[in-house]
This record gives structure tokens, C-alpha cells and sequence, in this order.
């Protein structure tokens, strides 16, 4: 017996498709416009491959209902995929940028703001707002289908006082199976929060790379920081929709709203997939708006010149 939908593994072919028509059309626009070169964009890809092949085996698992029993068994341990993936990509982009991107080219000319820049306003703005509100859905999403799991150990939900088929006016119940209740969203949590804290030391980290320009007008360190959001964005999308897990079974307008959530994680994921390959249309949003302060330019001369 099967404990996953074998209708599961449909959708990693599709999404090697999309990531490598989505690579191919990274190079063709090429560095210009993208923000990356070739090798860069590789180790993305490499990354991106990586991480659905663990998807695939777990997911594989998930179908073939391993293990049996326990804290992941159930087609729990599919839950895990997308964590595990966002690790392998945003590990890939951070090794990719720091062995293939130019470092900066040293100038006499040096630029700081005039006020202090916390994390978040030092961050791109467009691509942090979306990773923000990626994992605000899914955390509020997945926090109304825990609660709202009942019975079958937290994997299923029933709706009470449904028209029976039998068209006599007897009402019946309908209960739906698997629902992302805790049994799903505690392995699926486990597998994100590792995402957050890696975004958050990788930013961290890149923000305290040497440079020869200002934090918040370096165009590589932006670009890399628009790839390391764009990741932990699609990686996170997918749990956005568990909310619309019950919507599913319904009807009317109710069904109409299943499928705009879940046209809106598809475009979310599509988005993000641009973040990724493509950080050059994205890096010049800038950061957040209360960063545009005057600028203190000063020229330092090398210390060459004044030697006798």
C-alpha cells in the first residue's frame, strides 16, 4: 500500500524542464543582462538539479511507504524534500559566486552612507519583500491546517454536513486524506527553518565581503543576495498552498479560490526561479527606500604617490 500519490513524481520531470529551458534562456541573454556568467550560472543550475534529484528519492520513498511507521511515515518524509533542496541551492550560489565572479576592481574612490544601515536595509527590495511574504503564507497556512487536522493521528480532515448524493435532503460526511495537518507540517518545518538560518548567515556573510564599493551599491554582492532570496522564495513556495488543501473538495467559488492560490505559488515559484538565474533585472531595485541618503565620496590617493 502506497502512502504518497504516485501522481507525486509526475511533476519532477516537469520541474528538471522548466530549470534547464530556464538555464538555456539565462545564457542566451547573457551576462549583460543577467548579471552572470556562465560558470555562475552552472553552479546554479548544478545546484537546482541537485536539489530535485533529493526531492525525487524522497518523494520516491513517500510513494513506496517508507518507512512504515514513525515520526515520517506516511509520505511524511516528502515534506523534507524542499528544505534539503533550498540547502544544496543556496550552498550552490555561494560557491559559485565566490570562485567564479571577478572581485571588484579596486578604485580610489570610496562611498559610505551617512547614517547607520541595519540587515534589512541593506537588503534588494523587491526580491526581500517576496521572500518575506512567501513564508508568511506558508507559516499562516500551515498553522490554520495543523489546527484545523482532525483525527487519522493528524493526517486528515472531515467536513461535516454535506448533501448526500442520494438526493433524499440526508447529509453525510466527506473526509479528506492526506491533509497537511501536524503529522505533515512538523517535518515540513524542519526542513525550512534550516533554510531561514542558512539565508540568514549566508546574507550575513556576504555583506561582510570585502569590496571596493559601498555595501548598498555593490552591483556582484546585490546580484548574489538577489539568488540567495530568490532560493529560499521557491524552495518555501510550495508550503504556501496547504491552505488551499481543503478548498480542494469544494465547489463554487470556493474551488475558484484553490486555484488562484495555487496559480499564485506557480507564479511565485516562477519569480524566484528568475531571482535565481537571472539576479541582474532584480538587483537594480535597490534597497529599501530608507537607505537613499547622501553618499560621503572621498578620494583616497595610494600610498605610491607620497613616497619620496
Amino acid at each position: 500500500m502506497t502512502a504518497a500519490p504516485p501522481e507525486l513524481l509526475l511533476a519532477l520531470p516537469l520541474a528538471l524542464g522548466v530549470l534547464l529551458c530556464a538555464a538555456l534562456g539565462s545564457l542566451v541573454l547573457g551576462r549583460s543582462r543577467t548579471g552572470l556568467d556562465a560558470r555562475s550560472t552552472s553552479a546554479r543550475v548544478l545546484g537546482g538539479i541537485a536539489g530535485t534529484v533529493a526531492i525525487g528519492v524522497l518523494s520516491a520513498l513517500a510513494v513506496a511507504g517508507v518507512p512504515a511507521e514513525g515520526f515520517l511515515s506516511r509520505g511524511a518524509v516528502a515534506t523534507l524534500g524542499p528544505g534539503i533542496a533550498g540547502l544544496l541551492l543556496i550552498g550552490a550560489i555561494l560557491l559559485g559566486d565566490r570562485r567564479t565572479s571577478p572581485r571588484a576592481e579596486a578604485s580610489p574612490l570610496r562611498t559610505a552612507p551617512l547614517r547607520h544601515q541595519g540587515f534589512v536595509e541593506r537588503l534588494p527590495r523587491v526580491p526581500f519583500r517576496l521572500a518575506a511574504g512567501v513564508f508568511g503564507a506558508s507559516a499562516i497556512a500551515s498553522v490554520l491546517t495543523t489546527f484545523t487536522s482532525r483525527g487519522c493521528s493528524f493526517r486528515c480532515y472531515t467536513f461535516s454536513g454535506i448533501p448526500s448524493s442520494r438526493g433524499d435532503g440526508s447529509l453525510t460526511s466527506l473526509t479528506v486524506s492526506p491533509y497537511p495537518g501536524l503529522a505533515y507540517t512538523g517535518p515540513l518545518w524542519l526542513g525550512l527553518l534550516p533554510i531561514l538560518a542558512a539565508l540568514l548567515l549566508s546574507i550575513r556573510s556576504v555583506l561582510r565581503t570585502p569590496t571596493s564599493a559601498a555595501p548598498a551599491v555593490d552591483p556582484g554582492r546585490a546580484r548574489t543576495m538577489v539568488s540567495l532570496l530568490g532560493a529560499a522564495s521557491l524552495t518555501g513556495s510550495p508550503a504556501s498552498v496547504l491552505g488551499a488543501r481543503p478548498l480542494q473538495t469544494a465547489e463554487g467559488v470556493f474551488a475558484v479560490l484553490a486555484g488562484l492560490v495555487a496559480a499564485a505559488a506557480a507564479l511565485t515559484a516562477i519569480i524566484a526561479l528568475a531571482m535565481v538565474l537571472a539576479p541582474g533585472f532584480f538587483a537594480a531595485a535597490g534597497p529599501a527606500p530608507s537607505s537613499r541618503v547622501p553618499d560621503i565620496r572621498i578620494a583616497a590617493r595610494s600610498l605610491a604617490e607620497h613616497r619620496p
